[in-house]
């Protein structure tokens, strides 16, 4: 029983110390000195296991990453669920202004706040971004109305990135360990000349995302680093 366990544990050892050879390997042929001191390690760790952005190309000048639409509608749906069973309550109880009013009005209010207060979360969390190719810069569709306002402001200088500043992008993989499910997640990256990183997408689809990739990096004539095949880093 020791002898086979103390296999076991050499094996799984064997296959970690081979699997950062290849990821080491890999690294060291990469012939661009700011991807090679950029990281490949996962940006956003434990992303979700749901496909939560569609690419959508709008005359070839707007990249646009776009939520998909049923993320706000489950989300909606599932946290107004208490507003609507408060009207529900309210309908079929019959109840009279003097009793029951202000116990209802109270749990509509809470629910209200409640939702909000999740929108709010949901909406900081997902988000559409946007490649535009006419003004040639990457940023949130929410500055879209007032982007050179913003241009001129400090505190957007990382949230608005000229399209210059893209060396490279990169694919990387990460497998993620919950209490009750395991799946892998990949993200897809943007590789700054300063050798820092900026998130694009990240999620479960592995082959959305290199088609993404591909149809990025013809229009910005860059590489895609993809190590997915590679190295997969775990997280729990």
């Amino acid at each position: 029983m020791f002898e086979f366990v103390k296999t076991f544990m050499e094996d799984i050892q064997k296959k970690v110390l081979e699997k950062q050879e290849r990821f080491n390997n890999y690294i060291s042929s990469i012939n661009e000195e700011i991807v090679k001191n950029s990281s490949f390690i996962p940006l956003k760790r434990g992303w979700t296991n749901i496909k939560s952005h569609d690419l959508i190309i709008k005359n070839n000048w707007n990249y646009l990453f776009k939520v998909k639409w049923f993320f706000p509608e489950v989300f909606l749906g599932i946290f107004f669920t208490p507003i609507i069973t408060t009207i529900i309550i309210l309908y079929s109880k019959n109840f009279e202004v003097n009793n029951m009013f202000w116990e209802f009005l109270w749990l509509i209010i809470y629910s209200i706040i409640f939702s909000w207060l999740a929108w709010l979360i949901f909406y900081s969390l997902h988000r559409s971004y946007i490649f535009d190719f006419q003004n040639w810069y990457f940023y949130d569709t929410i500055y879209t109305q007032k982007l050179f306002e913003f241009l001129r402001d400090e505190k957007y200088k990382n949230k608005i990135i000229s399209l210059k500043e893209i060396q490279a992008l990169q694919i990387i993989s990460e497998r993620v360990h919950g209490k009750n499910t395991t799946y892998t997640s990949y993200e897809l990256n943007m590789i700054l000349k300063n050798s820092s990183r900026v998130n694009i997408i990240d999620h479960w689809n592995l082959e959305e995302i290199r088609k993404n990739a591909s149809e990025l990096a013809n229009k910005l004539w860059v590489k895609v680093y993809d190590i997915t095949e590679i190295y997969v880093e775990n997280f729990y």
